[in-house]
């Protein structure tokens, strides 16, 4: 066992719990739950769990920084099994003796998704470490992203939801007792974005450890100046948030220029918002009301243009979606009928 790994340990067994130790994580389960599942029910959590302490070991620990692990050195977290009623997963922080707390529902122990639930409830932990006061929208997009480091998988249903909701706003609020998937998913998003485009592993760690104390949009202005990227889109905040909301509307890669078709390229997938259906100027100025800041409107140019469109504080976007692709913020001087117009809110009307 690696040295630091014995102050990076998982488990402080309550009773009464049933503890289920392996070589670097402990799990436990409520003793009369435990008591009341049959033998072979009572093999196969033992199975799974050999199988999820790999899971910590080889996937989720590797992922850490050793200077990471250093400031996180005192950290413990119960992973405890549960049938009460509740979400999935749930992280309890404890701001006293660093000994976090996450219930998992017993009948996710076989769900496909177990593994990833479990890498996120537990950067909760790493991130309360670090940063605790961190604004719950980088909380979840950082924890989900997280997800995607230790398992190689997206959120599937919380992606589809966001580009299905482009008018998600990106520093939105949780409901713990009512998720939100769009929400997730467009903060999700958010943060693979600048991980894909603006540093990776080094920019990831930067914003969960944080930096003189700065939170939110601060924080990540902050990291993005001292990544000192040649891109674009990783200039600030804004221009990262602008850049994303352009690249999930048009998530492209046949742009005609190398430099385009890297900004405004979000993920492997084909999927992308629709089109706004407008019909009367009543209609249009309804929708470009509800834009929420830093959050986007995609609808044919030719509409916008027919009823005078106009959105204050809103960056335009022109989108050409048949073949060459482009995006540009010159209007076009012909051809509506082959343009988008992307509006992004960058500030209050």
């Amino acid at each position: 066992m690696k040295k630091w790994f014995k102050s990076f340990i998982l488990g402080l067994i309550l009773i009464p719990a049933i503890s289920f130790s392996a070589d670097l994580v402990n799990f436990s389960i409520d003793k009369n739950l435990y008591e009341n599942l049959s033998s072979i029910q009572q093999q196969a959590i033992a199975s799974k769990v050999t199988e999820l302490n790999s899971f910590f070991n080889d996937d989720v620990f590797p992922k850490i920084p050793n200077e990471i692990k250093e400031k996180i050195k005192d950290l413990k977290v119960t992973i405890s099994f549960s049938d009460k009623d509740g979400r999935d997963g749930l992280f309890i922080p404890d701001t006293e003796n660093h000994n976090h707390k996450i219930l998992v529902q017993l009948i996710q122990i076989n769900s496909n998704g177990l593994k990833a639930l479990l890498a996120h409830e537990f950067f909760h932990a790493v991130h309360f470490e670090l940063n605790p006061n961190e604004a719950t929208w980088v909380r979840e997009g950082m924890a989900q992203l997280f997800e995607y480091i230790t398992t190689d998988e997206l959120n599937g249903l919380n992606l589809q939801a966001a580009i299905a909701t482009p008018m998600t706003p990106l520093i939105g609020s949780y409901n713990i007792d009512d998720p939100n998937p769009a929400q997730y998913g467009h903060d999700m998003l958010y943060f693979y974005y600048l991980y894909k485009h603006c540093g990776g592993d080094q920019i990831f760690w930067s914003l969960s450890e944080g930096k003189d104390e700065l939170k939110s949009t601060s924080l990540i202005d902050a990291v993005l100046k001292i990544q000192d990227s040649k891109n674009k889109e990783c200039s600030n905040f804004s221009s990262s948030a602008i850049s994303f909301e352009v690249a999930k509307n048009h998530n492209q890669v046949q742009l005609s220029t190398p430099e385009d078709r890297e900004r405004f390229f979000l993920a492997p997938t084909n999927l992308s918002p629709k089109d706004l259906v407008i019909n009367t100027p009543a209609e249009l100025a309804s929708a470009v009301s509800q834009i929420p800041l830093y959050s986007s409107l995609k609808l044919k140019l030719e509409t916008w243009n027919n009823l005078k469109g106009q959105c204050r504080n809103c960056q335009k976007f022109y989108a050409r979606h048949s073949y060459p692709y482009d995006v540009s913020e010159e209007r076009p001087a012909n051809s509506l009928k082959s343009y988008d117009v992307i509006l992004v809110k960058t500030g209050e009307n």
